[in-house]
């Protein structure tokens, strides 16, 4: 797969869309990925929109894996 990343590398992310249950991110190289809900926090409970980060939000991010369809799937690396 071309521009992937090594499981569980830290990459850059910006915040580009809210969906369902995860936020939408792209890398500085352009690829795709998202972070579900309930990896943005450390808190126990129902996800909230409202305390999901901005679009354009920087964040530092861990890779979790991909999807079928070339997703990539993140954590954050540092978790509010």
């Amino acid at each position: 797969m071309t521009g992937s990343y090594p499981l569980h590398s830290t990459v850059h992310c910006v915040v580009t869309g809210h969906a369902g249950h995860w936020v939408s991110v792209r890398t500085a190289s352009g690829r795709s990925g998202t972070i579900d809900c309930d990896l943005l926090h450390d808190r126990s409970g129902p996800c909230r929109a409202d305390a999901w980060p901005r679009i354009g939000d920087r964040l530092t991010c861990t890779v979790l894996g991909y999807t079928r369809n070339g997703l990539i799937r993140f954590g954050l690396h540092d978790r509010p």
